[in-house]
């Protein structure tokens, strides 16, 4: 079955899970959250790349604070993150330092859309 990487992005930590197409969880997890863009970056690009290695994942999904322009992937603000990822794309990033597919949207909008 396909499998998916689920990440949701907070200020205290970062969750993440590994769902089947069909919604069974096969993994979870959590780190703490880093207040710092490189240390931030670093954070996400080795939780996937773990992920990948352990668990053959086809894409990702993100959730985050703050507007997010989920069609282009860009944090226009971003919450906690606001200071340093205002205006990043971080769906590009993910995709050309990673090779992952992934898509990000608003947290509040996640919780709707799950």
């Amino acid at each position: 079955m396909t499998k998916y990487l689920g990440i949701d992005v907070g200020g205290t930590h970062i969750k993440y899970g590994v769902v089947e197409s069909g919604g069974s969880i096969k993994s979870t997890g959590r780190k703490k959250t880093r207040i710092d863009k490189e240390a931030f970056l670093n954070d996400i690009k080795s939780l996937i790349m773990e992920v990948k290695h352990k668990i053959p994942i086809v894409g990702a999904g993100i959730s985050f604070p703050g507007f997010i322009d989920s069609k282009r992937g860009v944090l226009v603000t971003a919450g906690a993150f606001n200071a340093f990822l205002a205006g990043f794309p971080l769906k590009e990033y993910i995709l050309e330092e990673i090779g992952v597919p992934c898509e990000i949207e608003n947290d509040v909008n996640s919780v709707a859309l799950a």
